[in-house]
């Protein structure tokens, strides 16, 4: 899942640093209050970047008592940009550029941008999926992973074969949900669309 509503990144550079805002602490702490308190995750994932781990402690927090029983594993760098061989030279790219998240996405994943900005996207989606499945074979249960749209993205787009456009683009808090059957298949979910990968 995405993480919180976050303050604007008005410079790519600081993208990293940039936290929640007081609409996605409330929204977070909500949502464990909410549905979490009575449906908890066995394990709780987030990223290495500060607004993903803020989120995970606030939905934690608001889970309650319910919180007892939920091992939080921290931050992983699988969930952040793993994707990304020198973070801050690609943020610096995409402020001199102009670059919008969305024009990074579309190029990135047609195969536009050099192997000096982001490895790629197909291979980085597949990172992505063999870190989840990882996940789930060692530790088993439901798990919640905050993580990035640009995470979700590669999901959404390579998996569940989306349109990398605004229309399908995560909103704060929103989640792609992975099943897996007694055979190993997997389906992925997101909004109204879904995917079957036989295992």
């Amino acid at each position: 899942m995405r993480h919180g509503a976050r303050e604007i990144i008005e410079d790519a550079t600081k993208a990293e640093a940039v936290m929640l805002n007081a609409q996605g602490v409330e929204q977070s702490r909500a949502l464990g209050e909410g549905l979490l308190s009575s449906h908890p995750p066995a394990h709780l994932f987030h990223s290495t970047i500060g607004r993903c781990g803020q989120t995970a402690e606030l939905l934690l927090e608001g889970m309650g008592v319910a919180a007892q029983g939920v091992k939080n594993h921290g931050g992983q760098r699988d969930l952040a940009a793993y994707y990304l061989p020198d973070n801050q030279h690609t943020y610096r790219y995409c402020q001199e550029n102009g670059m919008s998240t969305l024009d990074f996405i579309q190029q990135w994943f047609a195969g536009e941008l050099g192997a000096e900005l982001a490895i790629p996207a197909r291979r980085a989606a597949e990172q992505k999926l063999a870190f989840i499945q990882r996940c789930k074979a060692q530790w088993g249960g439901f798990q919640i992973h905050v993580s990035h749209d640009w995470n979700m993205m590669l999901l959404i787009a390579h998996y569940l074969e989306l349109e990398a456009d605004a229309a399908y683009w995560p909103g704060f808090l929103e989640g792609v949900l992975l099943t897996w059957e007694e055979s190993g298949a997997l389906t992925l979910r997101f909004r109204e669309h879904e995917k079957r990968i036989d295992g």
